[in-house]
């Protein structure tokens, strides 16, 4: 049952878990946040480029949650 093995975890075991999550949602959002700027450029010849779905920009709110936690 996955909340036994909660449980059975040790503190240490359970922040280093907790900080490679953050770490991990961290690069993503830095790797979303690098497309973003790419696509919202304006091209030398005046055109916009494709600017973000509404799906692609709902995702990018869901992540940004995570950036904002307390490190405790």
């Amino acid at each position: 049952m996955q909340t036994a093995m909660f449980i059975e975890c040790s503190s240490s075991d359970l922040n280093l878990s907790i900080w490679g999550i953050k770490i991990h949602v961290l690069e993503i959002w830095i790797r979303f946040m690098k497309r973003f700027h790419w696509f919202k450029q304006i091209s030398s010849n005046g055109k916009l480029e494709r600017r973000l779905s509404l799906g692609e920009y709902k995702r990018a709110i869901s992540w940004s949650k995570y950036l904002v936690s307390s490190g405790d």
